[in-house]
Formats: structure tokens, sequence, C-alpha cells
């Protein structure tokens, strides 16, 4: 595999069967674990834990005394003190103290003297009990009033306050009125928002603001595990939502006084044939278009090919009437025809990668006299917005009614009569913040990771057979061999556009072996394990015995302690035993947390992606614009002598599709020319969609991508960190079929028993690989059965319920919650916020209200995961500041 040379990709850790890339990445908590720790109960934690092993030790006395009693019953079948003894018995199975009647001399005298004081000692034990029931109301609201100065405390912590400024300025501003005057109480709801976002910034490495701060680091052969050089302070990044920015850049454009001035360029998917042109029309719908051919319009297309994308369509009319003689009254509807549909694309003023994307626009405005085609007031506007954004950063923690970069927006929007929603829209996500320690630099002893890499790297080989997209991979494989015939070789956007036709077809219209293949191959609906089994093709149905016998493998290795713990080296013979068709990812991304365990380090994962530079080339950019020093990123085309033979090179897909999160450094040598993209990279590191062909395999009847102009197989890769499924069809389909996947996700568990796919099960283990955790102990329960406030309940019942249900459960008091409809489409699943995990300490009151809100009046399932490590057990920057630390990982083959 071909990727960039040089400092972009740092030094590279070349290991037996894997390598390492460099930098890594972590991501750090802007609060301590610590915070949370000191919001925990004390009394009334220590009284709820004693009444319910109380209670525990009072069930199991019970059924023993309820035995002896019957047995003393069986003895007085005469006597007048049987009723009495029987209600006792009663009274002891309900747990409750016998009435004066069930309990009194005449009884005890009945009755057996070692058991009137096994007797005597319950109903110590009872009357203890409910002293310490009594107790706990007034203790948990004495523990409720003492962490109301640590609360504040953590409220006050700058970094949380500048994050939560930006998250919630509402809440911010209530916190900080609450803040200011000592007597004030927060209102229940109140509460409840500070607990969730607490729980984020103290035990979730959420990457927004400053509620986490990024780091890179670098590989060393000596020191600790984790260690940490230069300066921590935090500087932030403020970037103009791409999504935002676009809306703009195509509206302005899109005035013919301004857009005119625009050089226009061929679309690089077209696909020319004798008859017709084809070619990706505009998002968002990006149909398949189709236009007869024409000698006017080969001659068009001819021209603007030679001419690239440095003409206007003046001067392309010009230049064609030059050549042919036609009239240019007549050129000119011809040609914006094109620009319409999309043939011809306008190359947008701001470069889709840019950093200083408000420079090149208001460059670009103040040239093409926009004062005289929009108002001297819109670029004013523009002129304000890059000052603002580009003030330096400060942490921010007084409260304001304004957000001006919003409000800024907002009134460029208003001049250009966008609608009233879209302009409410854009001003909710004017912005996007980001923190980094551009001046820190991590160093992690390779010594001391490498055993656990080395078990991290087997891993990495199993996901290649639970691949979500192996399915889909194989039958698109299937398909290019039964619809265009073994061996074919077929240009992309006609694979892409017959796909397109034959999922639309009515299924009588559909041969058989369509029918068969087409739930496999629409990429928003991964096909299900059931249908899997039952698919009739025959390598999708090994596949599915494959994994059966794969998950089968894992769990057997469930010990006595309920954790499967499978041996790396039986593994990996497995993996080894698997047909060809099963390819291990070239590279990886893991996302992990280090801990220790004694002095051995293992990794817990979080989740698993494609690699490639994905991730790392995000926080390159950030660190490069927060004012790291460090190199400008060297882009190397690999030399002839690397591009020959099999290997794919690897080529990214350009833009970034209106999301900010796509924004990143370049890291492969090329990158697939996408249709409506802007990009400044020259046009021999350039492949244009049309230059796309999908190769048939008849022997193995598997499929590779190929571009013409380079001769070589390549590897499309989407190294923005957008969910693959948002992105548009065409390079959906590319990643789908030729792609890196993700392999690892935290809501979806990657071990599970496949005997009956369509159950949820109560529990999953814990699955150790070695000394990586690939997935946590995990239970599902029905959110029915999760203990409820009845009405009038006060809190100190409630948590009493709840701690005792978790204790039956087997549901350790703090761990990670979601909850999931399994009922949803899996987009939906996926996407949705309540997908992602808030910690809960059922022992912190605070985090305790967060949980009951995040289940009031909702169904479905609740997940819940065992926090490993915990909060303050993770290797991080400070041990004597533990903070939630997530370690990026890019994990390649040795032969990538």
């Amino acid at each position: 595999m071909v990727l960039a040379a040089g400092p972009l990709n740092g030094r590279v850790q070349a290991l037996s069967r894997y390598r390492l890339e460099t930098p890594l990445v972590a991501r750090v908590t802007g609060l301590p674990a610590s915070v949370l720790q000191e919001l925990r109960l004390e009394e009334s934690w220590e009284l709820v834990e004693k009444i319910i092993d109380l209670d525990r030790g009072l069930a199991v006395a019970a059924e023993v005394l309820e035995q002896a009693l019957f047995d003393v019953i069986g003895t007085l079948s005469e006597s007048p003190v049987k009723p009495r003894v029987v209600a006792l018995r009663r009274a002891i199975h309900q747990v409750r103290a016998p009435r004066k009647g069930e309990w009194n001399e005449e009884v005890t005298q009945a009755l057996p003297a070692d058991l009137v004081l096994d007797l005597e000692r319950w109903l110590a034990l009872l009357g203890d009990r409910d002293r310490c029931r009594a107790r706990l109301p007034q203790a948990l609201a004495d523990d409720v009033e003492r962490k109301q100065e640590p609360l504040r405390r953590a409220c006050a912590h700058p970094l949380f306050q500048n994050a939560l400024r930006r998250a919630s300025p509402a809440l911010f501003a209530e916190i900080h009125k609450w803040l200011a005057d000592d007597g004030r109480r927060l209102r229940r709801r109140t509460i409840v928002g500070v607990a969730r976002y607490l729980s984020r910034a103290a035990a979730k490495t959420s990457p927004y603001s400053t509620f986490t701060t990024s780091v890179l680091g670098d590989w060393t052969d000596r020191g600790p595990a984790v260690g940490v050089t230069g300066d921590l302070a935090v500087r932030g990044v403020l970037e103009l939502d791409r999504g935002v920015l676009g809306r703009l850049v195509r509206e302005l454009a899109g005035r013919p006084a301004l857009g005119d001035g625009l050089p226009v360029r061929l679309n690089p998917s077209t696909l020319v044939t004798d008859d017709s042109v084809s070619f990706i029309g505009p998002r968002p719908d990006e149909s398949i278009m189709r236009v007869p051919m024409s000698p006017a319009l080969a001659e068009c297309l001819r021209t603007a090919r030679q001419e690239g994308d440095r003409r206007t369509v003046a001067e392309l009319v010009a230049l064609l009437a030059a050549q042919t003689g036609a009239d240019p009254a007549q050129l000119r509807p011809f040609l914006d025809r094109l620009v319409e549909i999309g043939l011809l694309e306008r190359r947008l003023p701001v470069v889709d990668q840019s950093e200083r994307p408000l420079a090149e626009l208001l460059a670009w405005l103040r040239s093409a006299g926009a004062d005289d085609a929009v108002g001297p007031e819109v670029v004013d506007l523009v002129e304000q917005l890059r000052a603002e954004l580009n003030r330096p950063f400060a942490l921010d923690v007084q409260p304001t009614s304004r957000d001006v970069p919003a409000e800024q927006v907002s009134a460029v929007a208003a001049r250009l009569d966008l609608p009233e929603p879209t302009i409410e829209r854009m001003r909710k996500g004017a912005t996007h913040e980001t923190s980094m320690f551009p001046h820190a630099r991590l160093e992690c002893a390779l010594p001391r990771w490498r055993p656990a890499l080395d078990d991290l790297d087997v891993v990495r080989r199993w996901l290649a057979l639970h691949d979500w997209l192996l399915p889909t991979r194989l039958s698109i494989a299937s398909y290019v061999g039964r619809r265009f015939g073994p061996g074919a070789r077929v240009p992309f956007l006609v694979l892409h556009q017959a796909i397109q036709q034959d999922l639309r077809r009515p299924d009588d219209e559909c041969e058989p072996w369509l029918a068969e293949l087409r739930p496999l191959i629409r990429l928003s609906i991964p096909a299900p394990p059931a249908y899997l089994e039952r698919s009739g093709v025959p390598r999708i149905e090994e596949l599915h015995r494959l994994r059966v016998r794969s998950f089968d493998f894992m769990l057997s290795a469930t010990d006595d302690t309920g954790v499967a713990r499978v041996a790396p080296q039986a593994l990996a013979r497995l993996v080894d035993s698997w047909p060809s068709w099963v390819r291990a990812p070239g590279s990886v991304a893991c996302y992990v947390q280090p801990y220790l365990t004694g002095d051995d380090l293992r990794l817990a994962v979080n989740m698993v992606g494609g690699g490639y530079g994905r991730g790392r080339s995000r926080w390159l950019r950030l660190a490069a614009q927060a004012g790291a020093d460090q190199p400008t990123p060297a882009r190397q085309a690999p030399a002839p002598s690397r591009m020959r033979g099999t290997d794919p090179v690897v080529v990214e897909i350009s833009g970034v599709f209106d999301y900010s999160v796509n924004l990143r450094a370049p890291m492969a040598p090329y990158e697939i020319d996408y249709p409506f993209t802007t990009s400044d990279r020259p046009d021999g590191e350039r492949i244009p969609l049309s230059d796309l062909t999908v190769v048939h395999d008849a022997e193995t009847d598997l499929i590779r991508l190929r571009s013409n102009r380079l001769g070589v197989h390549v590897l499309p890769a989407h190294l923005g960190m957008l969910g693959d499924t948002l992105l548009p069809p065409a390079a959906l389909l590319l990643l789908s079929a030729f792609g890196p996947s993700h392999l690892v996700h935290a809501a979806y568990s990657p071990v599970y028993p496949l005997d009956a796919p369509d159950v949820v099960p109560r529990h999953l283990p814990r699955v150790e690989v070695g000394r990586v955790t690939l997935q946590r102990a995990r239970w599902f329960v029905p959110v029915a059965e999760v203990p409820a406030r009845a009405a009038g309940e006060d809190d100190a019942s409630l948590l009493l319920r709840m701690v005792a249900w978790l204790r039956a459960s087997g549901i350790p008091q703090r761990c990670y919650v979601r909850v999931m409809d399994p009922d949803a489409d899996w987009r939906s699943q996926f996407f949705s916020k309540a997908r992602k995990p808030m910690f809960v300490d059922f022992a912190n009151f605070f985090l305790g209200a967060a949980f009951e809100h995040m289940l009031k009046d909702r169904g479905g399932l609740v997940i819940f995961d065992e926090a490993l490590p915990p909060p303050e057990g993770g290797c991080g920057l400070d041990p004597a500041d533990p903070r939630v630390t997530e370690f990026i990982i890019e994990l390649s083959a040795s032969e990538v």
C-alpha cells in the first residue's frame, strides 16, 4: 500500500506483522476524574449499602426460620398458640416485625430455646434495618447539601465553563447566577443538565470545545508507558461551520453578477460514449444524468477538457465561437444549460480544505465587484466575521447574551434574503471550537506497549471476518460478474448507474440471481445475520457459518468469573484458517484506553475504524491551526517503482461535503476528484471519478478498483471524520465496495451469539484477547424493568430500590449507559443522540438524577456497559491528576 512519505506521517515504527503510524493522538477530558469522585454520597450511601446487606441477610435467615417454625407448627396441632406461631411465620416470610399477638412470652415458651435466640437475633437485625431506613431520607438530604460546594467547584472550572457556554448558553447563564449567589439553589431540571455535562466533561472524551483537549505524540524506545513533555496550555481552534460557509458561498456564486466571473470545468465524473454523455448531477440528490451526444456537445466537451478550470462561461463561448463559427448568442444559453444540469461546474472561490476560507471569500468578493452586486454591507459583515474568528483564543467564562459570530452569520444570510428557517439553522450552528495542547508532546514507551499492541494486531486480523461491509463487498463483486460477465472491466459510473437501476426494479422483473443479491447491495440497510444464513448465495452462507464458528470460539473461552479470555495465539490460528477472500484490513485506527494491571499495560477498545490517516489528519490540521511547532505536511507522490504490482495506492476522497469534521491535512498521495468539490492539489495528484474502472477477477469472483491514468489499483479512503453513511451516494458506493470499513462501534457488540440472532441477550460477557479488552461486559434491560419513581416516592426510597435492583441484576453501580430502540432502523440507532453513552455513578446523586431523566417517557432497551477502566483508573498525562484519556493508535499491516 502506498501512503504519503515525509514529515506528515512521522517516523514509522515497523514491527513484525504490523507497523505503527505516527503521530499518535490522545484525547483528554477537560475535568479530572476526581470531580465525580468528590460528588459521591457518603453517609447516605453507607446506609443504602447497609440496608441492602441487611435485607439480604434477613431474607436468607428468614428462609431458615420459616422452615424451623414450620417444623414446630407440626408439633402444635392441639395447642391454642398454634395460630400465633403460624402468624409469626407469616411475618418472618414478609420480613416485617411481628405484631404483639404474634411475638410474646406465650409464643416464645412454645418454641425451642435455640429457635427463640435465632428469632431474637433476626428481629434485632430487622430493627437495625428499619432504623437505617428511617434515617436515610435525612442523611441523603444532608449529603446532597454537603455536595453543593464540590458541585460549585466543578462547575466553576474554566475549561468546563468555556465549553458549557458554547454547548448550552441558557444553562451556562443559570449556572453563572448560581455561582455568584451562595444562597441560590438549582432547580431539579438544571441539576440534571449540569450532571449530564459534568459526566461528559469528566468521563467521556467528547471532542467538543474544552470538554476534551487533544495532543499529538510519538513512540519512544524507553521511559514510562505514558509521558508528556512541553507546555500543557490549552489552545482552542474556532472554525466556521462548513455547512454555513458552503451555503453562503453557493448563494453568492449563484448571483449572476458574481457567478458569471467564476471559471468552469468539466464535471470530473463525466463518462463519454459515442451516443451519450453521463455524469453525476449536483447534490444532494446526485442523480445520474445522461445527455445525448451531438457535434456541438462534443466540441464543447473537447474545449472544456482542454482548458481545464481556467475559463469562465463567457470565455468558453468566445473560444467555441472562434473555433466553430457558431453564433455566441446561441452558444451562451447552451453552455448555461450545461452549468445548470452540472455537466459544467463552477469552480467556487473557496477551496474545500482551505485554512483561510473567509480570506479567500473576501478576495473573490472584492475582485468581483461585490459591492455593486450584493452591497458593501455584505462584504463588511464577512470581514467582521473573519476578524472575529481570528481572535486569539482565551477561555471565556463570562456570561453574555451575544454570540457574535452567530449574529454576523445571521446578518449576512439576512442580507442575502435567505429564508428565515435557514437563517435560524445557520445561526445555531455557526461555529465549532476544538481544543488542543499544541505545545505539548506525548511520549509513549513502545516496550511497555508492545505486548498489548501485538494482541491488538491479532484483533485487527480477526475483525476482517466481522467487517459490517464484507457481505456487501462480496455481493457487489458477484453482482459485477453476473451483470457484466466474468472478468469484466466496467467504468465505475456504469456500475453505480446499474446498481441504482436494479435496486429500483419491481421484484417480478428481477432474475433469480438479482433477487438474491439485491438485499445485500442496499448500502443503507446492512443485511441481518438471519438473512446471511439463508441468502441462497453460497459465499454469503459460508461467511455466516464462519462467523458462527468465530463467535462460538470466542464465547467458549468464558471462565468462572464470566470473562471470555481468548488466547491470542489460538485466535491467530483460527484467522489463518479462513479463506483468501477474507482479507485483513490494511490499516486501522484503534480508539483505546490503556490501563495498568500491576506492571502489565492493557487496552480497552472503544472503537476501530479505517486507518490510512483518518483521524490523525484531522488532529494534525487542528494542531497546526492552534500554533503547534511542526513542519508543513509534505505531499509526496510515490515513485513509479512503488506503483508496480498489485498493491493498491491509497487515494482519499476530496471535499468536505459541508461538514467541518471533514477538514483535515492531506495524507494520501492522490485524491479522487469528486464532482462539485474544490481542491488546490495539483492536477497530477487528482484522479477524476471518471478515470476509475471496476475490474472483476473471474477466478476469485472479487473486484478491484483501477485508475486508468496511473495504471494501478487504488483503494479509496474517506479520511474525514464524518460517518461514512452520510456521504453522497457515489462516495458511499466507492467506500462500501472498495474502501476501509468501520469495524467496531460503541453502540454495537462485536461478539455475540448467533444461535438466536433476532433475540436480544440479557447479558454479554467481557471478551479479552490477551491484553486487549475487545468487548466490555454489557447488560440489556427493557426500560420498563428499570425501577422508576412511583407517585409521591421520595429520593431516598427510589435510590434504595435502584441500588438493590442493580445488585440483583449484577449491574455495576458505576457504568456507562445508553438507550436504544431495537425497533428503530439501524441508521437511526447509529446516529441517534441516545446512542452516546453517559457515565453514571449511582452513588452520585446528581448523576442518578440525570439517569432518571434519561429514561423518562422512553421505551426500548437500556444498555449498561461496565466502566473499564474506571474514570480514575486509566493511563493519562498526569498520574497525580487522573483524567479519562483515549488514545488513537493507527496500526497498519507491515506490507502496507
